[in-house]
């Protein structure tokens, strides 16, 4: 599976060289390299995150792409090398870093971004 959506060209890696067509396939930019599934029953989502430029995704499980966030850093709210998801529920998602040597929780707003 590869996430096809796009990222601001002037865009920068935080840490290491810029990916390349060539680079490992779980650095290249929209390869997943972590997933979960919400829990049933009802409508069940796919999160996953991408090595660069290391957003979170929020899918369909059949892979539309409903929306993302994030970005690559060691700030709050950004993420250094996710290496595990967990979704407890639509709304939250944690996020294991290996870079940052932590563990997040974000708790989405959807209806927040609609207004």
């Amino acid at each position: 599976m590869t996430i096809d959506v796009p990222y601001p060209t002037d865009l920068q890696p935080w840490y290491g060289p810029m990916p390349t067509p060539q680079a490992p396939a779980m650095m290249r930019m929209g390869a997943p390299r972590a997933v979960c599934i919400t829990p049933g029953p009802g409508t069940q989502y796919l999160y996953t995150v991408d090595g660069y430029p290391s957003r979170v995704y929020k899918m369909t499980l059949e892979g539309k792409v409903l929306g993302y966030f994030g970005i690559a850093g060691r700030m709050p709210g950004e993420t250094g090398w996710t290496h595990e998801l967990a979704c407890p529920n639509e709304n939250t998602v944690f996020i294991a870093e290996i870079l940052n040597w932590r563990v997040q929780e974000w708790t989405l707003h959807p209806d927040a971004s609609q207004k």
